[in-house]
């Protein structure tokens, strides 16, 4: 982590009359208002006072007690079991905070630390262009529905002008920590740095001044700044939980400091307990004078949004602090706003400064929330994650995070486009394209599918050869036409006709590779047939005979391997994953790509390849071979072997099983989600690869306390935001599980009940259930991809039970097949009939 600075903030100086127009004067404040901000302003933040000031965490004591046995006074009593305690002048608060620690009942001692209001250069108010809103796309969010209505955002700050037309009829009761007050008055801003916020994020739409980005949204102010921008985090502190116990759904913190304590931490924490989104400013600092000082707390903290600034060419603002923990970025700088001066009263402002940023994505935040009033909190950053515009280098990267808030995109983001009759012109948005022609055909193109405005056609063409003869058609051929590499998968839909006579037959797409049909998905008994694809090019809907045996096996893996890729592609294919068979970890990741190449796992011996398996690959007739691992994993000498046949090899592999896992990612080429196992543990990550390969998700391995470098990396490249773990925090800790975008987890007691929770999660279009034995794994490696191919999941069986969880997963799946991968050693018959038997 950086070693953080303070930020600058606001300074005020007599040239102020000279900069302010007259005509951005409004009403002036009456006397009563002028009153209480003589009254607040006395509270000022003094630095010695504060660095006098002991903040304690007790339990099952009282402070007074604490503070008499170390010779201090109590200052005041916080939420959370905080208290403040402040040392008489001349002793050393680092030898209280020592003597306080060894005391019973004191769960923390840490000295108070302020924070300052993150924003410089006031410049010139003349220019009055709201350019942050139309470089963001909220006019896009607005004409979707979305103005923030029924969303309260909380500014803790400075306080707010309660009597400037902008904001006046949009303040909600508020709360003046410093003087622990609920008193409208007390809340009256008396420095600026506050009104400018609220003014930013929800200023009103009234036909003068400047309107906020949600305009609908309630401002409750919460002054813990005093006149000249600095307040002490207990104090802070103290103001984030009332706001969170008075209906607040959105924490606005633009300040910060290098300093962080357990009261403010502690208080963000009990904010995103309890259902509120925090929002904070990444800090400022002057290039001039010094280094990138990193970011600030509390925007550092992990359950924060960290806001960093950019300028008018979309890049990142001179002055804005950035770092690792980086989320978003947001317009910054030139940004007119809503003011307030001692001398002018209600006014205007131009302002730079993260702070700015801040407010913009608490102010985006609302629209958001407006529209989806019934999503938690962490949807909402998702939301505003999964919408923004990847700036700098690709991915999540240390200044934009992960890029700059687009509040259109966001506001729509789980909402495409509805409608699009092809050609379609796909935008940011994506869209479902109907095809043309009498194709009965549609394509849902994902949000950020594409990193630019593509031109997509999808229509009806003429065939260019027949399906196989085994294989019935179900419809005509057609083209589906674009150029670039989607970052997301694409969603065929064919509404397929079934062929007389097809009981027994199973509806797929195939794509016309050049020179032969090959399946990308399906394996349905019905008309509508969908697969996952990622490339333009023909396909067709036929009927292919289903699999007439209950059990796909070989004398070994390596020939179960054989087996399954007999079935999955009968008339061969035109790239083959290969992977080891004794130790295959680094082909744990590998069934998303596998469906995405629309290849089979073969498996092979580190050192030679088996005469079976070579056979096999010929069969097939791939164009290319791909292979899994480093070369420690699968030899120079199998590769050297494959070339001499005249097969295009390559490698995916790394220097480790993480390592490979992060390449197998790269090629695969998605974004926005990921699944993350634990790497030295196969079952969780086997139970999930089909339902991974069919969403278009790689799979990622960690160790279970830390997430390992490559990972890490990886996620940040592929900009996710969505994680979904498989396993418990045995497998994948507590503590590593929080360091995830948008985490959720799915665990069972055991690999068993992992796997059918896994199973119940997705719903299956296909109609096989495939069974792999959960001791031993590479049946299920392999079958993966067939279980993907046929739009269903692998289920886990136990050689010696746990026939209790059949029943549950089972239900409603009347009609099915059952299927057994491997031999009855590995999943016995008992098993095989018990889910036959239940699924008749």
């Amino acid at each position: 982590m950086y070693k953080k600075k303070t930020v600058f903030f606001l300074v005020l100086t007599a040239a102020f009359n000279m900069i302010f127009g007259s005509q951005y004067l409004a009403n002036p404040l009456p006397a009563a208002a002028g009153q209480a901000i003589a009254a607040v302003s006395q509270t000022s933040t003094n630095q010695s006072e504060v660095a006098r000031q002991i903040i304690v965490r007790l339990k099952d004591i009282e402070p007074e007690t604490v503070a008499s046995q170390v010779g201090a006074k109590v200052l005041k009593k916080g939420p959370l079991d905080f208290a403040t305690l402040v040392v008489q002048a001349g002793e050393n608060p680092d030898e209280i905070i020592k003597q306080l620690r060894t005391k019973q009942g004191v769960v923390s001692a840490e000295r108070n630390s302020l924070k300052k209001i993150a924003s410089i250069n006031v410049s010139d108010p003349m220019y009055a262009d709201e350019y942050n809103l139309n470089i963001t796309n909220v006019p896009e969010a607005w004409s979707s529905g979305a103005a923030g209505q029924g969303i309260t955002i909380a500014v803790l700050d400075t306080g707010v002008d309660l009597n400037h037309p902008d904001l006046k009829n949009k303040l909600v009761g508020g709360y003046n920590a410093i003087l622990d007050s609920t008193d409208l008055k007390a809340v009256q801003d008396d420095n600026g740095h506050g009104t400018h916020v609220a003014g930013i994020a929800a200023a009103e739409l009234n036909n003068s001044g400047i309107v906020g980005v949600a305009y609908q949204a309630k401002i409750m102010p919460v002054k813990v700044m005093d006149k000249a921008g600095e307040g002490a985090d207990d104090i802070i502190a103290a103001g984030i939980v009332w706001a969170v116990n008075h209906g607040a759904g959105i924490i606005n913190l633009s300040m910060g400091s290098d300093s962080e304590t357990a009261v403010l931490r502690s208080a963000v924490e009990y904010a995103v307990e309890n259902g509120a989104l925090v929002v904070a400013a990444a800090g400022n600092f002057d290039p001039l004078k010094e280094n990138n000082p990193g970011i600030s707390y509390p925007a550092c903290y992990p359950q924060v949004i960290a806001v960093t600034a950019t300028d008018r060419a979309d890049q990142i603002a001179r002055i804005s602090a950035a770092g690792p923990e980086s989320v978003l970025s947001a317009p910054g700088m030139d940004i007119v706003s809503a003011y307030w001066t001692k001398e002018k009263g209600s006014t205007y402002a131009v302002a730079d400064g993260t702070s700015m940023a801040s407010s913009f994505v608490g102010g985006v935040a609302a629209l958001i929330w407006s529209k989806h009033p019934d999503w938690p909190a962490g949807q909402v950053k998702i939301a505003l994650e999964n919408g923004a515009k990847d700036l700098g280098v690709p991915g999540r990267d240390d200044q934009y995070g992960f890029g700059r808030v687009d509040a259109g995109l966001s506001a729509s983001a789980y909402e495409p486009v509805q409608g699009l009759n092809a050609p379609a012109n796909i935008t940011a948005l994506g869209g479902l394209v109907k095809g043309a022609g009498g194709s009965q055909a549609d394509l849902l193109v994902p949000a950020k599918a594409f990193g630019q405005s593509v031109q997509l056609d999808l229509k009806k063409v003429s065939s260019p050869e027949n399906l196989p003869s085994e294989i019935l058609p179900g419809g005509p051929a057609f083209a589906v036409d674009f150029t670039g590499n989607p970052q997301k998968m694409l969603t065929l839909t064919v509404q397929a006709q079934i062929p007389a006579g097809s009981s027994g037959l199973m509806g797929y797409i195939y794509r016309w590779s050049g020179s032969r049909w090959i399946p990308v998905g399906g394996g349905t008994t019905a008309n509508q047939i969908k697969a996952g694809i990622y490339e333009p090019g023909i396909y067709q809907a036929g009927y292919a005979p289903g699999l007439k045996i209950t059990r796909l096996a070989g004398k070994n893996r390596r020939e179960t391997a054989i087996e399954i890729a007999k079935a999955a592609f009968p008339a061969g294919t035109d790239t083959v994953l290969l992977a080891r068979e004794d130790d295959f970890p680094d082909a744990l990741s590998g069934v998303p790509l596998a469906y995405k190449e629309h290849a089979p796992i073969l498996l092979t011996n580190s050192q030679s390849l088996p005469a079976e398996v070579l056979a096999e690959i010929k069969r097939l007739a791939p164009e290319k071979i791909i292979l899994l691992g480093s070369t420690g994993v699968i030899s120079e000498q199998v590769q050297s072997q494959l070339s001499s046949q005249g097969y295009q090899v390559n490698r995916i592999g790394g220097a480790n099983r993480y390592a490979t896992a992060s390449a197998i990612a790269q090629a695969l080429g998605t974004t926005g989600k990921a699944i993350v196992v634990n790497g030295e543990n196969f079952p969780d990550a086997l139970a999930v690869a089909s339902q991974a390969a069919r969403n278009g998700e790689p799979i990622l391995l960690t160790d279970a306390q830390m997430l390992n470098p490559e990972t890490e990396s990886s996620l940040r490249q592929l900009s996710v935001t969505e994680t979904l773990v498989i396993g418990g925090e045995v497998r994948v800790s507590g503590l590593l599980f929080g360091q995830l975008s948008g985490a959720r987890r799915l665990a069972g007691s055991d690999r068993y009940e992992t796997a059918a929770d896994v199973f119940l999660e997705y719903p299956v279009t296909g109609s096989v259930i495939y069974l792999a034995t959960g001791e031993d794994f590479p049946d299920a490696l392999t079958g993966g991809l067939l279980a993907a191919l046929q739009g269903t999941n692998l289920l886990l069986v136990s050689p010696t039970g746990r026939s209790d969880l059949f029943g549950e997963v089972l239900q409603n799946r009347e009609g099915m097949e059952a299927v057994a991968l491997g031999g009855p050693n590995l999943v016995p018959e008992r098993i095989l009939n018990i889910i036959k038997e239940l699924i008749r």
